[in-house]
């Protein structure tokens, strides 16, 4: 799984099968993608996004290319549990991880919009062994990424996960 920075407040999650863009915007570079996935219900168009054959931005359970996606609303928001082969990882921005308290589930891999200032409990109640954060909360990134370089992308592989949870702020 590769995670990279299109803009500010849009990524890209690309697997072995296919392709998203989160959270697409007017400032975002064209892109190609397989699905659209927005933090927001009814999250906005898609100005610079082609191919997409589907757009989440509502709860249920999708399957894209093999990827399977179980979207939770919690709060004003979407959470996304998303599953590719054996890794799976819990997107969402840190307003909606808030609401979700004792709910939030375990992923290896927890994709974070930093929106607002997180709560490290509800970080480590999803266990996560590798915590990708991004956005435009210059202040939060910081604090949350401990003196961090960003990156513009990271590759992820299952066996090659850390033991212990690490931070990688895209920027």
């Amino acid at each position: 799984m590769d995670i990279g920075l299109i803009s500010g407040q849009t990524i890209s999650i690309k697997t072995k099968f296919a392709t998203f863009v989160v959270d697409e915007s007017s400032s975002s570079q064209k892109t190609e993608a397989d699905a659209a996935i927005f933090l927001k219900e009814k999250g906005g168009g898609l100005n610079k996004v082609s191919g997409v054959r589907v757009v989440i931005d509502g709860p249920g359970d999708y399957e894209i290319g093999g990827v399977k996606i179980t979207a939770t609303k919690m709060g004003n928001g979407l959470s996304y549990f998303i599953k590719s082969g054996t890794l799976d990882a819990l997107l969402a921005n840190v307003a909606t991880l808030t609401s979700m308290k004792d709910k939030v589930p375990q992923a290896k891999v927890l994709i974070l919009n930093i929106d607002s200032e997180p709560d490290q409990a509800l970080i480590s109640e999803a266990d996560p062994r590798l915590l990708v954060v991004y956005g435009e909360n210059e202040e939060s990134l910081k604090k949350i990424g401990q003196g961090k370089e960003k990156v513009k992308k990271i590759s992820i592989k299952q066996d090659k996960l850390p033991t212990d949870m690490e931070t990688v702020v895209l920027g």
